[in-house]
């Protein structure tokens, strides 16, 4: 319930700041910036804590990048490394950013730089989950779907608990190890 207000918050502040002159684009800058401004009681009205789930909290404004651990380097043929998908795509995210910062510190048409600021939102997208209804795969060099970061957690991760016996079950398997977390929830 409470997205659904934030998400009409965001539609009337946008409808009052554009003064209906013709379609303007809504950039993820000036949602962060209408989040931010949203008064404390406004956020309680919505269901939210201002002290604990602030709206502009749930804009990702940093990157999470997993240790390389969890994105290891693989070896092909014995003489050659091939690097995990995820490590490719952060590739393609920096590769992405230094081409806004470019053209941004070169005072290039605005045009331009929204063509490489939607690039790069599209390889984060893709980074965090490459399986998004409408919007294309990013792809290898043979074709396969990148493995995403989601991708990732669902094959590391199953939870379950069960509420007659408040017990929570938390496996978590890394590599070929198996990891199992047994929490006993008191009440």
């Amino acid at each position: 319930m409470s997205f659904d207000l934030l998400i009409l918050y965001l539609i009337m502040c946008y409808c009052q700041d554009s003064g209906n002159e013709g379609k303007q684009q809504l950039t993820a800058a000036k949602v962060l910036q209408i989040l931010k401004n949203i008064p404390d009681q406004d956020i309680r009205d919505m269901g939210l804590s201002e002290e604990y789930a602030r709206p502009e909290w749930m804009m990702i404004t940093v990157l999470p990048v997993p240790p390389p651990q969890v994105r290891p380097s693989i070896q092909m043929d014995g003489t050659s490394k091939g690097e995990d998908d995820l490590t490719h795509k952060l590739s393609d995210i920096l590769k992405a950013n230094a081409n806004v910062k470019r053209c941004e510190s070169e005072g290039a048409p605005v045009h331009v730089v929204n063509e490489f600021e939607q690039l790069l939102q599209f390889h984060i997208a893709t980074y965090m989950d490459n399986d998004i209804a409408g919007q294309p795969q990013a792809l290898q060099k043979s074709g396969r779907p990148v493995r995403s970061e989601i991708e990732k957690l669902r094959f590391f991760i199953f939870t379950y608990y069960d509420y007659s016996l408040n017990l929570f079950v938390l496996v978590l398997r890394v590599k070929k190890v198996v990891f199992v977390v047994i929490l006993w929830v008191s009440v």
